[in-house]
């Protein structure tokens, strides 16, 4: 009841205090949970839907001498009984065997999961601000080791619906609201404690939004005429507050800041088939992977054809990001 700002409540009364909480853990038990990925023995897609959480709960309360007409306790638990009290009991649903299996890691049966939510983006409101909740669950789980770049285009495209987007591309309107929400996204999660930054060489300073700007001009005036493909080429640099920054260095086994710096050995190349699966394993598409790495799609497509060899700085943000796969090769 504290949690859910129940307690202090003095104009219900506590049977519909139960109650909410009791509507509240039916909601939790709708939530659904959509995994996707690729057999790397068939390479069929699978797709697997569960419920987040299995949640059941515990009803106390006077018993009901005369249940109303029609009513039967299938149809709704609290027929027979005016509650006082709920026990639930949670637990992670069918999805969760797929995770933190050790048994199932040691047999290649269980899947890889390459990210780290921390409360730091669960504060975000998914109502209020959904697209900030959007960006920040995207930036976590595709975060990677001194990559911090990301292009415009590529969050818009995740993180505003299909009809949004092309809506964008013809009515000046729909224009600036996605530009205005994007960046009121960008300062919600700046104020949860993302660092974000916009490059001069690669972020037009016309384009900054106002509460980013180092001389504190406040809210962006009037956009400049045809200022869309220049918004969406843009690229921003995004780091994740510290202490997701810090578990998912942690669980990839990164060294931390302030170590003994050791001479860099050079890295074994990769053959253009270990990036290809990698990539799959990830289920990113070339250009996603391009856009993680600064790159564009066609960089991606010869690296796999083996038409081009990355330079030791590429490598290594390379290996970076394909060793969450599984499919990087030592």
């Amino acid at each position: 009841m504290r949690d859910l700002g129940l307690w202090d409540r003095k104009d219900l009364t506590r049977e519909e205090k139960v109650l909410r909480i009791i509507e509240q853990a039916r909601l939790l038990n709708s939530l659904a949970v959509q995994l996707e990925w690729t057999l790397s023995d068939s390479k069929r897609f699978v797709v697997q839907i569960s419920r987040m959480w299995e949640v059941s709960y515990e009803i106390a309360g006077q018993k009901h001498l005369i249940a109303d007409e029609g009513q039967t306790l299938l149809a709704d638990p609290l027929a027979n009984v005016t509650p006082d009290e709920v026990i639930l009991h949670v637990r992670p649903g069918l999805w969760a065997r797929s995770f933190l299996n050790r048994a199932g890691l040691a047999g290649g049966s269980s899947l890889n999961w390459f990210g780290y939510l921390a409360d730091t983006v669960f504060r975000i409101d998914p109502y209020r601000e959904p697209i900030a909740s959007k960006l920040a669950v995207y930036l976590t789980l595709t975060w990677a080791p001194q990559i911090p770049r990301r292009k415009v285009s590529t969050l818009v495209d995740y993180a505003f619906p299909a009809a949004v987007r092309e809506a964008a591309q013809h009515d000046r309107d729909a224009r600036y609201n996605v530009k205005q929400s994007f960046d009121n996204a960008l300062y919600v999660l700046s104020q949860a404690g993302w660092r974000i930054t916009f490059p001069e060489a690669s972020y037009p300073a016309n384009l900054v939004p106002g509460w980013a700007r180092p001389d504190g001009s406040g809210p962006q005036g009037h956009l400049p005429r045809g200022y869309w493909p220049a918004f969406l080429q843009a690229v921003l640099e995004v780091q994740p507050p510290g202490d997701i920054a810090q578990r998912m260095a942690a669980n990839r086994g990164l060294p931390g800041k302030g170590g003994a710096k050791k001479p860099r050995a050079r890295l074994q190349p990769l053959t253009g088939e270990e990036v290809r699966q990698g990539r799959v394993a990830l289920g990113l598409s070339q250009q996603q992977l391009g856009e993680i790495l600064g790159k564009s799609q066609t960089w991606v497509a010869l690296i796999e054809r083996g038409k081009r060899t990355p330079g030791q700085e590429d490598l290594a943000r390379l290996r970076a990001v394909l060793e969450e796969s599984g499919g990087e090769q030592a």
